[in-house]
């Protein structure tokens, strides 16, 4: 690289210098603003977890209640079915 390609290199660079600058300003408001809705993030992020767990819990305690139900739907079958008969 010769010097003059050199101090060409760095005289564009200069004139790019505001635009570079402003780049990077714009860069840092971004940053900031994720900075700031980081804790909402996490708060959205432990409600899910939390609506989750309580989904589950729910779906665990309507399968141990299946069999109990299968007997009462037999047996209200079986009372229909007698209840025609008569």
């Amino acid at each position: 690289m010769t010097t003059g390609e050199l101090a060409q290199g760095v005289g564009t660079l200069a004139s790019k210098g505001s635009e570079l600058q402003s780049g990077f300003d714009r860069l840092a408001g971004g940053i900031g603003l994720i900075h700031e809705k980081l804790p909402e993030l996490a708060g959205g992020i432990d409600a899910l977890v939390s609506g989750n767990a309580r989904i589950n819990a729910g779906l665990n305690n309507q399968k141990e209640k299946l069999p109990e139900l299968s007997i009462e739907f037999k047996s209200l079958t079986t009372e229909v079915r007698n209840y025609i008969k008569v």
